[in-house]
């Protein structure tokens, strides 16, 4: 049986998806300065999944000294105000992935990849047939359309018997982008308003769609002063060595 926030959780992952896509464009720089740490893919794959401390940063000892590629990752978070794991977890899983392209020498798909909700329920798949002996083109094509939207109208129906919600599209990519804009851009919500448009009204709507995007995809709103970051917990340290640039081919 699904989870009833499965609504919820579809439009969460939605927004995260499209929230990493856009980097690409956005802000080139996240995914170019993590790229450039896929040389050590495989020990930072490695050492994050097998201690929880790296996974959640506040519980690192602060006497010991962490792994320089798990520094190396926590610097590049640092840098773009990233605090929650799913985007550290992202980032990790897109490294490693990389990698192995680059070992097939193969360009590696750049946009960071986000683990979605898995789907458990029964597989769509419907079948007819056609004898053109028996029955001409025009009656098939009827009889197939009325037999394939009755065998949709079963699918769907078992589905949301099983308590399967289907999530709402998303229509919302300025928004996402307004959201990039401040969070990794450091740009102020007056800032986002597209040129030639000024006003406390309009900057508090950008405000108020930035808030909303944030809290639906699980993303902490970095502070509000502008290269100000985020408070640490008691013993965390900035971990601030520069990532190299990206080597050349």
């Amino acid at each position: 049986m699904p989870s009833n926030s499965l609504a919820d959780n579809g439009v969460q992952w939605i927004l995260r998806r499209e929230f990493l896509h856009e980097l690409l464009t956005e802000a080139p720089q996240v995914n170019e300065s993590l790229y450039a740490l896929v040389g050590s893919a495989s020990e930072l794959y490695e050492a994050y999944h097998a201690d929880a401390c790296v996974q959640a940063r506040e519980s690192w000892p602060a006497e010991i000294e962490p792994p320089k590629e798990v520094a190396a990752l926590w610097a590049w978070a640092d840098r773009f105000h990233f605090v929650d794991s799913w985007i550290l977890d992202a980032a990790v899983r897109s490294l490693r992935e990389w990698q192995i392209f680059d070992l097939m020498k193969k360009k590696p798909p750049y946009p960071l990849r986000s683990e979605g909700p898995a789907y458990y329920g029964p597989l769509f798949k419907f079948e007819t047939t056609w004898d053109p002996y028996w029955q001409g083109a025009a009656t098939f094509r009827r009889r197939a359309r009325k037999e394939l939207d009755e065998f949709i109208r079963l699918h769907m129906g078992e589905l949301l018997k099983e308590g399967y919600v289907p999530s709402p599209v998303v229509r919302e990519r300025q928004h996402v982008l307004w959201t990039i804009r401040y969070q990794v851009l450091e740009k102020s919500f007056a800032e986002i308003l597209p040129a030639g448009i000024d006003g406390g009204d309009r900057r508090r709507n950008v405000e108020k769609a930035v808030k909303r995007i944030a809290g639906l995809m699980g993303l902490t709103m970095r502070p509000r002063q502008k290269g100000r970051r985020l408070r640490r917990a008691k013993g965390q340290r900035s971990m601030t060595p520069e990532v190299a640039p990206i080597p050349a081919r």
